[in-house]
């Protein structure tokens, strides 16, 4: 049956509203969405910034018991200097001057806490009473330029030789002539006893032999060791950080080797870490790492050891040490994520003692107890670089076969 007139007009509206709803639709439908896409990102980049934000809320709150209101203080602050770090438009000098009072209220704060929350036992204050006093000198030593016999207060200079292919050493001056005819055995025998410990490969890797006596320290009462703070030897570059030089003091009271081999170890840890082929700064002539340089002006190599160890542990705790000047406070809170009191000191000897123990184990480094957990991740981290597992094997084979038990002796 034919459709009239007035019933076609009627249809043929009814299709072209139909139509314009179905275009509206479409239409309204495509800002919706486009609108939700441009949202996704910035949802994306709020939650990043909340997850980054508690990651380091967690990191700098270390073992504190916090509650919900003292966390969320520390929570803010750490909100406030992540979006100065996070900040495009701010340059570097400007960047610092502003983050700079934010990190030390960050550090006062967390201070407060640790003060009022953490339990100072007997053994713990003993540690820290030690750890500050080592922690004194190592900031002495590292303030200048300062020769390598002027390393420490208390070091006195012997001789500097030269290793020759790892095997042999050869005089090149005397600092102290009186010295060097008084411990011209001592030194013989301190190279020889260096050579029962670390490998061949590791030895050439060492430029300079400094031996060194400290001032005669009296005896702990009641005990034949060295006394807390006896600095055990020290590793210093020069040349830009291509020669390295070996101090060892020969006034250690060790007759088996069990501190000389831990020393060694630990100060082998700074070799691998800080010489030229892991750095890229140019440090001058008979000039020390000045201590707590800011990380960033150390220029490590994007795959060195040291870069890695840092970006996995000291990428949010690290403005935290350099606050605290007092160092013991961060320890505490911290105590977990170290396996020593005196690597709590710089990130660099943190490295150091991390290594000495992944060497010599955890039994002769004293790391016992389950609060030591972070610490052992410290330890764990050297077993990816097979060199590193290598050379940790061959320095065990030496240790076995001339019976020497490492031990450390200190905090």
């Amino acid at each position: 049956m034919p459709i009239s007139t007035p019933n076609k007009n009627k249809l043929y509206g009814w299709v072209l509203l139909s139509s314009v709803l179905c275009i509206a639709a479409l239409f309204y439908g495509g800002v919706l969405k486009n609108n939700a896409r441009r949202e996704e990102p910035q949802k994306s980049l709020e939650a990043a910034r909340s997850a980054e934000v508690a990651e380091m809320t967690k990191k700098v709150v270390g073992n504190l018991p916090l509650s919900a209101e003292e966390n969320k203080k520390v929570s803010d602050l750490v909100e406030q200097i992540l979006s100065l770090k996070n900040n495009p438009s701010l340059g570097k000098d400007e960047r610092d001057k502003l983050l700079g009072p934010l990190n030390i209220e960050l550090d006062e704060l967390l201070n407060q806490y640790t003060l009022a929350k953490m339990p100072q036992t007997e053994s713990n204050l003993l540690a820290i009473k030690i750890a500050k006093g080592a922690m004194k000198d190592y900031k002495t030593a590292h303030s200048g330029k300062i020769t390598s016999d002027e390393y420490a207060i208390s070091m006195i200079g012997i001789s500097s030789y030269k290793i020759v292919d790892g095997v042999r050493i050869e005089k090149i001056a005397d600092r102290n002539k009186d010295l060097a005819v008084e411990f011209e055995k001592e030194i013989n025998k301190a190279w020889e006893n260096i050579k029962k410990i670390l490998p061949l490969s590791a030895l050439k890797k060492i430029t300079y032999f400094e031996p060194f006596v400290e001032p005669k320290r009296e005896k702990e009462e009641g005990t034949e060791t060295p006394v807390a703070g006896q600095t055990g030897g020290f590793i210093n570059f020069v040349g830009g950080q291509a020669e390295s030089i070996l101090g060892i003091n020969l006034r250690l009271r060790d007759p088996d080797l069990s501190v000389l081999s831990y020393v060694l170890c630990h100060e082998y840890g700074h070799v691998i870490s800080l010489n030229s082929s892991q750095r890229d700064s140019k440090i001058g002539e008979d000039q020390t790492l000045e201590y707590q340089t800011p990380y960033e002006q150390m220029q490590f190599k994007e795959n060195s050891y040291m870069k890695k160890f840092y970006d996995r542990f000291y990428k949010y705790v690290y403005d935290d040490q350099c606050a605290d000047k007092e160092g013991y406070l961060f320890y505490l809170r911290h105590q977990s994520e170290f396996v020593s009191v005196y690597a709590a000191s710089h990130y660099d000897d943190d490295f150091a003692e991390s290594f000495a123990f992944f060497v010599v184990g955890e039994e002769a480094g004293f790391l016992t107890g389950e609060d030591r957990g972070n610490g052992r991740e410290k330890i764990k981290f050297f077993e990816q670089f097979q060199e590193l597992v290598e050379l940790r094997d061959q320095i065990r084979a030496l240790l076995q076969k001339n019976d020497i038990h490492p031990v450390r002796s200190t905090v």
